[in-house]
């Protein structure tokens, strides 16, 4: 139809003659409206085709032993399949190219407006109000499997529920699973999150504690190595020790040995010298006044000078002694051990040839 349509605009719209411009300015308007409303009507057919494509569906349950109940819709499709047809056969009929050539120009104008635009339009308002009721769920309504064991129509009425309102239902209880199932996807997603800065924050403490374990592996391998070097240390300050209280041990026991050897020469000094004073005074007071003594005052002094330098070496001796065995607990060293061992010898030879003074002014 709406191509027969757009045939006529092109007719009228073609070259300029009387009857055309006549036809263009009536007729060419009411052409228009009527292919528009046309071209609404395909729209609504062409959504109508494709709801019933989406209700109508097949699937595996089409062969389930089960029949359909209702029909209206479908005899609706029936009635206005027929009404648009008997359009299409009017349409062709009253504005044929012969009839708008040769036609009366009123009567062309007037079945236009009166009768092919409002058959147009009442076409277009069933179809759309069909398409309305099929959305809402009519269609699915008269195809609505029923079983064949309850097929009695006067208990299918009460006890019947519209499709739609079932898939509403269905699509109701989807919507709440989905939305259930949004917030469980958010809180797992904040949980996620805060799994992923946990681990963060583990690993950050992680590659921390590395560190830290690295620092003390080093220290305890520098302690490990210093800790050896004071063994090593240890070892050879135990070995020294030793060695050097065996020193200390030998000089110790000769320094014993010179200290008796002193002594008893002091003892025999001091026996000599008693035995000379008491041989003195017994000279003395035997002999005569006149004779002279065999002591001069000179002797005296040079023996008296020698006993008291005699006295001042044994103190030094036993100083040096007390010093050495103080620098031996101590710890002294090689050099100082060298000096005292010469200042020792020295003072050694003085006390010797002290020694021999007194027993050659003794034997005098």
């Amino acid at each position: 139809m709406i191509t027969f349509a757009r045939s006529v605009q092109i007719f009228l719209v073609g070259p300029e003659n009387e009857a055309r411009s006549e036809l263009r300015s009536t007729l060419l308007p009411v052409v228009e409206n009527v292919i528009e409303e046309m071209s609404v009507v395909t729209n609504v057919c062409q959504h109508f085709y494709r709801r019933a494509e989406i209700d109508l569906a097949p699937s595996d349950e089409d062969l389930d032993g089960v029949v359909a109940m209702g029909g209206d819709v479908v005899e609706l499709i029936h009635a206005y399949a027929m009404e648009s047809h008997s359009i299409w056969l009017l349409l062709q009929d009253q504005l044929s190219f012969s009839r708008l050539q040769e036609g009366d120009v009123t009567e062309l104008v007037t079945f236009s407006q009166d009768s092919l635009l409002s058959l147009v339009t009442s076409l277009k308002d069933k179809i759309g109000s069909l398409f309305k009721s099929v959305c809402r769920g009519a269609f699915t309504d008269a195809v609505a499997p029923r079983s064949r064991e309850n097929r009695d129509p006067l208990t299918s009425l009460g006890e019947g529920r519209p499709q739609w309102q079932i898939r509403a239902q269905a699509i109701h209880s989807e919507l709440l699973n989905a939305s259930t199932l949004r917030v469980s996807l958010n809180e797992a997603n904040e949980v996620c999150q805060t799994l992923q800065g946990r681990i963060r924050e583990l690993e950050r403490s992680d590659s921390q504690y590395r560190v830290v374990t690295q620092k003390l592996e080093s220290e305890v391998l520098r302690l490990t190595e210093s800790v050896s070097q004071n063994v090593n240390e240890k070892t050879q300050l135990e070995a020294q020790l030793t060695k050097e209280r065996e020193q200390f041990d030998a000089m110790l026991d000769e320094s014993h040995k010179e200290k008796a050897a002193l002594d008893s020469l002091n003892r025999e000094l001091r026996k000599q010298l008693k035995r000379s004073s008491d041989a003195g005074a017994a000279s003395a007071s035997h002999s005569s006044r006149s004779k002279t003594s065999t002591l001069s005052h000179g002797d005296t002094e040079a023996f008296r000078q020698a006993f008291a330098q005699l006295h001042s070496e044994l103190r030094q001796v036993r100083a040096t002694l007390a010093i050495e065995r103080l620098d031996r607990v101590l710890g002294p060293s090689a050099r100082r051990r060298e000096q005292q061992l010469k200042s020792e010898s020295i003072v050694s030879d003085r006390l010797l040839q002290s020694l021999k003074d007194v027993s050659t002014f003794s034997n005098q």
